[in-house]
């Protein structure tokens, strides 16, 4: 071979690798290019307000600052973990609701940058919606061998989803955006042992085992209908996929058996956290009754495509329907293009096995959940076996969930499907407009919480612990944002709303931001002796002198913004 042959070659080689890197680059900017365009829609609303209007209210959106605060004091400042500043003197509290533990990273980065409770907040939020666009765009590209354009406009779908926006004042929803990590991490595991990758096998099954636990301790809603899931799609996968495959994977499993075991062992390690959180909120009770807190947020046949009257396309078409929690549904293109793809597969079921899994488990999932007419309700047999069930009381999210499977099986049906370029990028488009939402709840006025905080100030020195008789001033001057969200809820009164809320949750956000504890508060379950119920009624401080003598406490303080000095010690 001659000198000039091995410099053409080397050239050769030197052009198609710089052409590799150039495409690699090129295929990147595309990403991040989708993935700013989806986060800009988004959160258009409290960019559009100049940074003063935020997502979600001044009752479970306070909530959720106050316990991404929680996660500020115990990175910046060393504070128990699974202490939160409420419900004092009760310990391990943060069991009481979601932790919100990976948001809770990205806020306390914010807050030690010098940012505002909710500057921080919106941060974290842009940080979940980042993670759940890649995991997508991930899960359809290197997952399912999807091609780039169709993974993104999934990975938009996904990010950019109506009931996402429509119940951001419920952020710990955005938690979805784990799952798709995981499905991606389970199907590369469950590939790298059927092809002797031990490496791979031992990074993927790891990295699903400690994801599981961390996503369980974040938020359990979303891990609950990830297990649900798993648990209709498994068996059905493995009766849909032949015996052939049954026969490799029982092999694969059987080689592998020490590498399963040690993924298994690192799973449990790490549900140990969430274990500990959760496990004695369970024995003090905490579980909701079926007939009160579950049937009532059970979805009904409308609940499918109920997707709000905000809803670019859809909202006034389809005229009002039950508001509050009922508003999961899907957009009807998606839903019949889900639909379509689920016919595809049943004729196409030797190359479409996965697909059509996913298509019958989700509509076993449908007929578990839904409250069809009458009493014809499956779940409330199911209720009681299925474990954890007891602790999911709004059903209707698993809608937000099913939207993974949903885009998966669209978009792989879109990449087969033998239409024009013209018809595609119609229907692609359509698509991404059905998905807007005109009406997020934008309620956490910036200027107006931050003078709650500045004015109330933190407790005096000579006060241990506090309760809130009026935080704000005046009451009345809350009653609009009461009754835009007993509209948005259908909750039943807005003065009740206040009244079992706003000074509870107020003394959270305080507690939490002046890192002094508080006795009050309220969340998803409340300790045994709560009763911190109306506090302009004639009988709220003897309900908290009760507590406090049943504690054992001293130097505890009231605050009341209408009185002349706002902070005053509980008189015996």
């Amino acid at each position: 071979m001659s000198g000039d042959t091995v410099h053409r070659d080397a050239d050769e080689t030197n052009r198609a690798g710089a052409g590799t890197a150039a495409a690699r680059w090129r295929r990147r900017g595309l990403v991040l290019a989708v993935l700013v365009a989806c986060l800009a829609l988004f959160f258009r609303g409290p960019v559009l307000s100049g940074f003063t209007r935020f997502h979600g209210d001044s009752y479970d959106g306070l909530i959720e600052i106050a316990i991404l605060e929680h996660w500020h004091a115990v990175i910046a400042k060393g504070a128990t973990w699974n202490l939160t500043g409420w419900f004092y003197p009760y310990a391990d509290t943060l069991g009481y609701n979601d932790t919100n533990i990976v948001p809770g990273l990205f806020y306390a980065v914010a807050r030690m940058a010098g940012s505002d409770p909710f500057i921080a907040t919106l941060l974290a939020h842009v940080a979940m919606k980042t993670i759940g666009f890649l995991g997508m765009a991930a899960l359809l590209r290197r997952g399912l061998g999807i091609a780039l354009p169709f993974a993104l406009l999934g990975a938009a779908l996904f990010a950019t989803a109506n009931a996402s926006l429509l119940h951001i004042y419920h952020a710990q929803l955005l938690a979805v955006g784990l799952i798709p990590w995981l499905m991606l991490l389970a199907i590369q595991g469950v590939r790298a042992g059927l092809e002797d990758r031990r490496r791979a096998l031992i990074a993927n099954g790891a990295g699903f085992g400690v994801l599981f636990g961390l996503t369980a301790l974040n938020a359990f809603y979303q891990i609950w209908f990830f297990s649900l899931f798993l648990l209709a799609f498994v068996p059905i996968a493995l009766i849909v996929a032949g015996p052939v495959w049954r026969r490799r994977l029982w092999s694969a499993a059987r080689r592998h058996w020490p590498i399963l075991a040690a993924i298994a062992a690192v799973a449990a390690l790490a549900l140990i956290p969430f274990l500990m959180v959760y496990l004695p909120k369970l024995a003090e009770g905490a579980r909701h009754p079926f007939a009160q807190a579950v049937r009532p947020h059970l979805p009904t046949l409308s609940t499918y495509v109920n997707v709000g009257q905000g809803n670019l396309v859809w909202g006034r078409l389809l005229g009002p329907m039950s508001g509050g929690e009922q508003r999961f549904g899907f957009p009807i293109g998606l839903l019949v293009l889900t639909i379509v793809a689920g016919a595809w597969a049943i004729r196409h079921r030797r190359e479409a096995r996965l697909m059509l899994a996913a298509a019958m488990a989700l509509i076993l999932l449908v007929l578990m959940v839904t409250r069809w007419t009458g009493n014809a309700i499956l779940w409330e047999y199911l209720y009681p076996v299925i474990p954890g069930a007891s602790g999911v009381r709004v059903i209707s999210r698993i809608l937000l969930f099913m939207l993974i499977p949903m885009i998966a099986m669209a978009m792989l049906f879109l990449q087969r499907w033998r239409a024009g370029p013209v018809t595609i990028t119609l229907l692609c488009a359509f698509l991404l407009a059905e998905q807007v939402q005109l009406q997020a709840p934008l309620m956490i006025d910036r200027a107006e919480q931050l003078e709650m905080l500045a004015s109330a100030g933190p407790p005096p020195a000579e006060c241990d612990s506090f309760f809130v008789v009026l935080a704000r001033q005046p009451f009345t001057a809350q009653e609009p944002e009461a009754e835009q969200v007993v509209r948005m809820w259908g909750y039943s009164d807005g003065r009740d709303l206040m009244l079992r809320y706003r000074h509870n949750v107020d003394a959270m956000l305080l507690a939490a931001y002046y890192d002094r504890p508080t006795i009050i508060g309220f969340s998803t379950f409340n300790p045994r002796d709560w009763a911190f119920y109306g506090p302009d009624f004639s009988d709220y401080p003897h309900r908290i002198r009760t507590y406090v003598a049943a504690h054992g406490l001293t130097r505890v303080c009231g605050l009341d913004r209408r009185e002349p000095r706002p902070w005053f010690p509980l008189a015996p």
